[in-house]
């Protein structure tokens, strides 16, 4: 019996040294992916991304919708597509990265595709509440995201 306890006693504090250890070493994904947000935050004009631009001069413009008010993030634009798949508009380790739109030559299209990290969670991650617009009603409602750039404000349908 003490062979037993033994066992349960050095197995249960593996186990507890090893959830410390995975939770201490963990990236914080939603500190990060709020230091992204709170780049376009009070952003509103085509001037404030402009003037967004000269201090990221691959910022393309601000994503948003109005029907899902969490997704609201800079996007870039970079000839490397990997450039800000795990980095920060500093180009730093960022475990959420910042949504590209990736190849620069189509930065005229009115075709886009916006790369960036959705997880399925509890708690939503950067693009997650994506999900709400697999509900049909949802989607009917506004199917419809923005991006503001420094010349423009577009609008494109979710497909």
């Amino acid at each position: 019996m003490k062979v037993l306890y033994n066992i349960f006693i050095i197995s249960f504090s593996v186990f507890l040294a090893l959830t410390i250890f995975l939770w201490a070493t963990k990236p914080n994904i939603h500190k990060e992916e709020k230091k992204i947000s709170k780049v376009v935050e009070n952003v509103t004009t085509n001037e404030d991304v402009k003037n967004l631009k000269a201090k990221y001069p691959d910022i393309y413009g601000k994503i948003y919708f109005y029907s899902l008010p969490n997704i609201n993030y800079p996007v870039v634009m970079a000839e490397n597509p990997k450039t800000y798949l795990y980095s920060d508009l500093d180009k730093r380790y960022n475990g959420m990265g910042v949504p590209f739109v990736y190849p620069k030559k189509e930065e005229s299209s009115d075709f886009k595709v916006v790369y960036a990290h959705a997880f399925t969670s509890k708690k939503p991650y950067m693009f997650t509440d994506l999900y709400k617009l697999l509900d049909i009603d949802f989607y009917n409602k506004d199917p419809f995201f923005y991006i503001k750039t420094e010349n423009s404000n577009k609008k494109y349908l979710v497909v």
